[in-house]
């Protein structure tokens, strides 16, 4: 519990509550759009659900609160038509040791979000044991496209020196963190707008986005 200003709570754990418990059977019922974790990931438990639990531990935070809380929007259109960015494959990994380096504590107006500085430090960490398994066994100077969540940026920094990536390898995160800053779920579907801008026929890239748990939600894709 909090210091009496509100219970600290998982930054939107309920997900990973469920994970924890649930083993592989929840990994697989994985839902990647329902928007519930800082990363834009959620259990089937759905949006409502997870809505209600965190309501229930202060009733008059309603969904609108809940809801106002990013300055970015974003959409994506999925379709089996050869254009855009095509999705080779998704991967999750998640940072053992980690679930107290995001937090929130619920107040009455709203949520007071503590993002630890050791953030940067525990995904280098990951990437240098998990690498191979995120670009699936590609030499990262092999990935042409590199759309990563631009949490800030020592964030940027400890993914471009765990690859092991030149200077400019991650520049549209960048320029959208410098530009708009963090917008929460939304920020890496404005990377991957640049990348659609910029990409050519056959080039192949890696998007990554960071959220509670320590996890590391990460997609290989190629430019169709």
């Amino acid at each position: 519990m909090g210091d009496g200003n509100g219970p600290e709570v998982g930054a939107c754990a309920a997900d990973l509550r469920v994970a924890h418990g649930e083993g592989d059977r929840a990994r697989r019922e994985r839902a990647r759009d329902a928007g519930v974790g800082i990363d834009g990931q959620a259990l089937r438990v759905g949006n409502l659900e997870a809505e209600d639990w965190l309501c229930a531990a202060r009733p008059r935070l309603g969904r609108d609160e809940m809801c106002i809380r990013d300055s970015g929007c974003a959409a994506y259109l999925v379709s089996a038509q050869p254009a855009g960015l095509a999705i080779d494959s998704f991967l999750a990994i998640r940072i053992p040791d980690t679930s107290h380096l995001i937090t929130w504590r619920i107040r009455e107006l709203g949520f007071d979000m503590q993002l630890s500085g050791q953030v940067p430090a525990a995904i280098a960490r990951a990437i240098k044991e998990a690498g191979g398994q995120i670009t699936r066994g590609k030499d990262p100077l092999s990935i042409d496209l590199w759309a990563i969540h631009p949490g800030g940026r020592t964030i940027l920094d400890s993914v471009e020196k765990g690859f092991g990536l030149p200077a400019d390898a991650l520049s549209y995160s960048r320029d959208i963190l410098a530009r708009f800053g963090n917008m929460s779920s939304a920020t890496v579907m404005f990377v991957l707008e640049q990348v659609l801008h910029h990409a050519q026929a056959g080039q192949q890239g890696c998007a990554m986005s960071f959220g509670p748990g320590v996890t590391a939600e990460t997609m290989l894709f190629h430019a169709a």
